[in-house]
């Protein structure tokens, strides 16, 4: 597009400098013809070039044509056509590598020079020389202001590449953070099991064995008292396993599960790891429903795999992640409903079977009775779910009719 406007601009540029220099030629009308023909012809050639490729050598075809369009001037040098030289000469450094501009520049330069030769030939005085230093001056100014501009630009390419990779590493390093804080979970889990091997594996041990020290006295006579302090000895041992598998639950359970703040955070460590950008749409009254501990974990880790999958077979830069609560009626109960979705653009449908990651999110809706789709359309890429909250269907057989 840049470069349309630019021969857009160039071609009004040269017209205004060729009708300047017909109006002081003064030409007969067969020369005129002439010189219109040739203009013509560099105008036309100038956006012909470009669909061969715009190959340095093929610059020496605009030079040889303005060549012989200002030889057909009757002025020795016409300097409105002359100028048309420092046009090719800077699309050539806007359209040409590094490595070729110079012998386009090179050559056109000669070739314009060739002329105030010829002048320095035909009249050898201080105005021709003068005028040769002159032009031979600013087409160094002009392949000077190229190579300056050029150098800008590698610069900028180079600072440009620095940050990219900058940024990946960044993320590389964000990830091998996660990485180690993950390796940090995992050992803190392990001992959180060994904790419960080891604590309320011998209370329940020793739980069992009163049990069984209350079933030998309760056939022996007058240990009624006794069987009574083993009972209740019992039941306090029970009571401090309890507590310890509790705590131990919660433990592993960490904090990246608790409610909606826990998606929110998932999402924001999502897009600062992966660079994605993600559209979020919740309900405001999220924080107030009754979501169970196991309905909030299968709603998290569904989100989680389909921005995964979404990413990592979809490669797409943006993601919506939708989770609305509505408040549906069925035989006159009022039901409260969770819906989620997930989806990311895409050029085309894509056909797809169902892989691990997605029979075990139907697997985890299924238990809550709730239901989920995959959808695939020409633009988008959706996974599409709701299940209704435990609070408000309590048993399997009304969720299901409720479904």
């Amino acid at each position: 597009m840049k470069m349309l406007y630019y021969r857009i601009i160039k071609l009004i540029f040269s017209l205004i400098l060729f009708l300047l220099a017909v109006q002081f030629e003064e030409a007969s009308s067969q020369r005129l013809t002439l010189l219109i023909v040739l203009f013509s012809c560099l105008m036309a050639w100038g956006f012909l070039r470009p669909v061969m490729g715009n190959r340095f050598w093929l610059f020496l075809v605009d030079g040889i044509l303005l060549f012989l369009l200002e030889y057909q001037s009757k002025f020795v040098i016409n300097y409105f056509l002359h100028s048309l030289y420092f046009v090719i000469i800077l699309e050539a450094g806007i359209t040409l590598t590094k490595k070729y501009i110079n012998l386009v520049t090179i050559s056109l330069a000669l070739i314009s020079l060739s002329k105030f030769v010829y002048y320095i030939f035909y009249q050898f005085n201080a105005t021709s020389i003068s005028a040769l230093l002159f032009n031979l001056f600013a087409f160094l100014f002009v392949i000077t202001l190229i190579h300056y501009t050029l150098l800008q630009k590698e610069e900028r390419e180079k600072n440009e590449m620095l940050y990219r990779e900058l940024l990946q590493t960044h993320r590389q390093l964000k990830q091998y953070t996660r990485q180690s804080e993950q390796a940090a979970i995992l050992e803190e889990r392990h001992r959180i099991a060994r904790d419960i091997h080891d604590a309320v594996g011998h209370q329940l041990t020793s739980l069992i064995m009163q049990l069984e020290m209350a079933g030998i006295q309760f056939n022996k006579e007058n240990e009624l008292i006794r069987i009574k302090e083993l009972l209740d000895r019992a039941k306090e041992t029970a009571r401090q396993s309890l507590e310890e598998t509790r705590k131990a639950v919660k433990a592993l359970r960490g904090d990246e599960l608790t409610g909606i703040d826990g998606i929110h955070k998932l999402i924001a460590r999502f897009h600062q790891e992966s660079g994605i950008e993600i559209e979020t749409d919740f309900s405001t009254d999220l924080k107030e429903l009754p979501v169970s501990a196991d309905e909030n974990y299968v709603l998290f880790r569904i989100i989680q795999e389909s921005m995964t999958n979404a990413v990592r077979h979809g490669k797409t830069k943006k993601l919506t992640v939708m989770i609305r609560h509505v408040c549906c009626e069925t035989a006159g109960d009022k039901r409260d409903v969770l819906e989620f979705s997930v989806c990311h653009p895409q050029s085309e449908a894509v056909a797809f079977t169902e892989g691990f990651g997605m029979q075990g999110m139907r697997s985890r809706l299924k238990e809550l009775a709730g239901e989920i789709q995959f959808i695939s359309s020409d633009d988008r890429f959706c996974v599409r779910g709701r299940f209704p909250l435990k609070k408000t269907v309590n048993d399997k057989e009304s969720r299901e009719r409720f479904l």
